[in-house]
């Protein structure tokens, strides 16, 4: 009777993908790509889509993959 390794398992269960939100810095249309901002760090990634400097976006690996909507922010104290 053949075994069944859990950890192999597991690890299929997660991929590798990076997945981040960032703010556009810079757009250059000409290799369809845009500077993007995330904490401390900058990277250059490709983008299809339409973007304006300032937009918030859904980063996959090297890739763009959505425009996301600006949230409102609130600060509440509680005394």
């Amino acid at each position: 009777m053949a075994t069944t390794n859990i950890t192999k398992q597991f690890k299929s269960l997660i991929t590798d993908t990076i997945r981040f939100r960032a703010t556009v810095l810079q757009i250059d249309e000409a290799l369809s790509r845009v500077k993007v901002e995330w904490g401390e760090s900058q990277q250059w990634v490709t983008s299809t889509l339409s973007l304006t400097v300032g937009d918030q976006v859904c980063v996959e690996d090297t890739n763009v993959i959505s425009k996301l909507p600006s949230l409102d922010f609130a600060s509440l104290e509680v005394n």
